[in-house]
């Protein structure tokens, strides 16, 4: 096989985990941002920042924890 084609195949098998990382990574933004605009309005600096985003960090961690239970099971 061709360079390309070992790309294109690895990359297919990596596909799933970047997924999961993007949306870990955009759960840990959306969240700590509206954490940001929530103590802002509330005046409560820094408390629902912090709570939002360890809420963003579980809710990516459980999607990350979806795709590896969802592989492991194609697998077998």
């Amino acid at each position: 096989m061709n360079q390309s084609g070992d790309f294109g195949k690895a990359f297919r098998k990596a596909a799933p985990y970047i997924n999961a990382s993007y949306t870990m990574i955009g759960s840990l933004i959306l969240f700590g941002l509206l954490g940001w605009w929530l103590d802002s309005k509330w005046d409560t600096k820094p408390v629902m920042f912090l709570i939002l985003l360890v809420l963003g960090l579980v809710a990516g961690f459980y999607q990350f924890y979806k795709v590896i239970i969802n592989l492991d099971k194609k697998d077998k």
